[in-house]
């Protein structure tokens, strides 16, 4: 994977500019604040890809002199960051955020400015590498959990450092690659399928991957043959998976009519 590829993303979803409610200004529409924008530090890049490292600016241009500009930065209902600044002369103005000191996730920064008075609102979508966000990367060392040693996934959970984190990930595929002479790696590229695959077709009222039809899915791939009985009237809701070539059949029933499929006989069953 390119480097470039695991950068920190931002991701402008809304901007809504308010109304100029000052009696001096109101025969003329022009905005005070006519563009809000993302650069990296140095002033040179414009583009939505940063580094962990980035202080991003929010770029304001002023057509008048403001008394006072107060600038919230919220994620949900959770105030992040929280300045007031006063006597703001026409021009260029930015507003630096570090993105050390965010997570994943949408933000809303607010901008409210006094003389004349308007509201600015900006949401944005940070969005960081899998390695760098706590929940993502669990997860997805959790979805190794059918091809991976006990031993494999406790190191791999024990790392904290997001470096460390992608280094481990990668290791851990390289050493089951096999065809490691090649850029592609067969295995990873089918069971990662096979893991989106089970999240979106078996996760309406079950577990997605870690269910019982999940897992037997990622291990073994598509069956052959479902044989599917969804309604039945004198016996629950089951499906028996037939696989020929390993001469075996899997057996799920839906106990209580919820949607979620139990697994009979976790080695299956000879055809």
């Amino acid at each position: 994977m390119p480097e470039d590829a695991d950068g920190f993303h931002i991701t402008v979803l809304a901007e809504k500019i308010g109304k100029i409610f000052g009696v001096e200004r109101r025969l003329n529409p022009a905005k005070v604040l006519t563009r809000i924008r993302f650069i990296k530090q140095d002033g040179m890049v414009a583009e939505p890809l940063f580094t962990p490292f980035d202080t991003v600016q929010i770029i304001l241009n002023l057509r008048s002199e403001i008394d006072s500009l107060h600038y919230q930065l919220k994620k949900g209902r959770r105030l992040i960051i929280e300045r007031v600044f006063y006597s703001i002369k026409p021009g260029s103005f930015s507003i630096p955020i570090r993105l050390s000191d965010l997570k994943e996730g949408e933000y809303l920064c607010y901008l409210l400015t006094y003389g004349p008075d308007e509201k600015n609102i900006l949401k944005f979508r940070l969005t960081v590498p899998f390695y760098y966000s706590d929940d993502e990367y669990n997860e997805m060392v959790e979805q190794l959990r059918y091809i991976a040693t006990p031993e494999e996934m406790k190191k791999l959970k024990w790392l904290k450092d997001p470096r460390k984190r992608r280094e481990g990930y990668d290791k851990f595929w390289r050493d089951k690659d096999p065809t490691p002479g090649t850029e592609f790696n067969e295995l990873k590229e089918e069971y990662l399928d096979r893991v989106r695959y089970a999240e979106k077709n078996f996760g309406m009222g079950d577990l997605g991957w870690r269910s019982d039809r999940g897992k037997i899915y990622i291990l073994y791939g598509p069956p052959d043959e479902i044989d599917s009985h969804p309604f039945e009237a004198a016996t629950r809701p089951y499906e028996i998976w037939y696989y020929y070539d390993l001469n075996l059949k899997f057996i799920f029933i839906d106990r209580y009519g919820f949607g979620r499929y139990e697994l009979l006989y976790p080695e299956g069953t000879r055809i």
